[in-house]
């Protein structure tokens, strides 16, 4: 589980030339945790949408301030403030796109998920129309 995420970062960084100090940085960070989140979710075989979606938020926040501000203060000498200052913005989106991968992609790859959220869905529905009055053969 260390290695994925390590080998996806480097072939990413060798892809788009840009491979350098910044990438066994990343490489690094983004491995430590995928381990963290393999090593949390091993044999939690009911782990549900909101503890992907908070591992989804937690890696993010770690690994953007990791390879954030503290990476650049010390590769490219930048002040820490400023590079914090800097990175919010960026996080704000990325938190926003892996929340959005984490709740598309999670129902496909966990059947008890995808179970969850449907018997969720079927619940919700049937409460807006019992507020709405609705005839159940419309559905």
């Amino acid at each position: 589980m260390l290695l994925f995420p390590v080998v996806a970062m480097v072939s990413f960084d060798l892809i788009t030339m840009k491979a350098g100090i910044w990438t066994v940085g990343t490489a690094l960070v983004y491995g430590l945790i995928g381990l963290a989140f393999y090593s949390y979710f091993k044999g939690k075989e009911k782990a549900g949408l909101k503890s992907y979606a908070k591992a989804s938020i937690l890696g993010v926040l770690f690994f953007d301030f990791v390879t954030g501000p503290i990476m650049s203060s010390f590769i490219f000498e930048i002040p820490f403030q400023t590079a914090l200052i800097g990175q919010i913005p960026f996080t704000v989106l990325h938190i926003t796109s892996a929340l959005i991968y984490t709740l598309i992609l999670a129902p496909v790859l966990n059947p008890h998920i995808a179970n969850s959220v449907t018997a969720n869905l079927d619940k919700q529905i049937s409460r807006v129309k019992m507020l709405i009055k609705i005839p159940e053969r419309v559905f």
